[in-house]
């Protein structure tokens, strides 16, 4: 993996975030309530993945990513799942930000087990 430069928008690399899918949340197309002008929607997924810390060992942390579309991965809240992502730094607010890769999708990591009649 290498940094590569991002137009006025900081640096990014490619990245496949894993971690416990916690929350998936779609906002609808809406209108601003004082002007009248069109809002797009968005959806967004949240993930909750462990970091190894060399001070004291694990740090859980809540990424949140955008997504196209929720359909497929709102059943996978509370599951291991995996998605690539882009990394970026956010030069108006210093913060490190993600979002998903063109034509990638949140993947589930291990698919349920089947019941098994005795």
């Amino acid at each position: 993996m290498g940094w590569e430069s991002r137009d006025k928008e900081g640096f990014d690399m490619a990245l496949t975030m894993r971690g416990k899918l916690v929350n998936v949340l779609a906002v609808p197309d809406r209108k601003d309530e004082k002007t009248g002008e069109p809002i797009d929607g968005y959806s967004f997924c949240q993930m909750m993945s462990e970091e190894h810390v060399s001070t004291y060992g694990k740090r859980l942390q809540l990424h949140t990513f955008y997504v196209k579309s929720v359909e497929k991965c709102g059943a996978w809240v509370g599951r291991e799942v995996e998605v690539p992502v882009r990394a970026y730094v956010d030069r108006k607010t210093g913060q490190q930000k993600f979002t998903v890769e063109d034509g990638a999708e949140v993947r589930l990591l291990v698919e349920p087990a089947k019941n098994q009649a005795a």
